[in-house]
């Protein structure tokens, strides 16, 4: 099997053009692999995650961070969140100043961080880390998380 059809297989519960439903599992397997659909459109990609996104891992390639950047749909996903809320007591980023590293966002999807040591989700963006312009929390909410 192709890497390719790895990914596509992993991402069988794909929606719409542009669009993947992310769900995985405990362990980064080909099974909790998605890849960038779209790497020859000028779309950009959007992850839906919800309420049933639980105890999983997700690693998530060709993510592209910023304006016109691809998206992680949390909306459904962070419990009781509100406009205005602390974003930081729902999602931990780690790695975002580390040159072509991981990136990784351990989620409490009841804020709160108070679980970010043994998170409800863990989705992590490969390889896009950079030490001169740091992949944040900010960056992230300002331009590629949908909540």
């Amino acid at each position: 099997m192709s890497y390719f059809e790895l990914c596509e297989s992993a991402s069988s519960a794909r929606h719409g053009n542009g669009s993947e439903r992310a769900h995985g599992s405990t362990e980064p397997t080909p099974t909790s692999v998605v890849s960038d659909y779209n790497a020859t459109s000028d779309t950009p990609d959007s992850y839906t995650f919800d309420i049933n996104s639980d105890d999983s891992s997700d690693y998530i390639m060709d993510f592209t961070v910023g304006d016109d950047g691809d998206q992680l749909d949390l909306s459904d996903l962070l419990i009781d969140y509100t406009s205005g809320d602390d974003l930081s007591e729902y999602i931990e980023v780690l790695g975002g100043d580390v040159d072509g590293g991981d990136v990784t966002l351990n989620i409490d999807k009841d804020g709160g961080g108070d679980d970010f040591g043994s998170p409800s989700l863990t989705i992590t963006l490969a390889d896009i880390g950079s030490s001169t312009d740091p992949v944040t929390l900010t960056l992230l909410e300002n331009h590629n998380i949908i909540i």
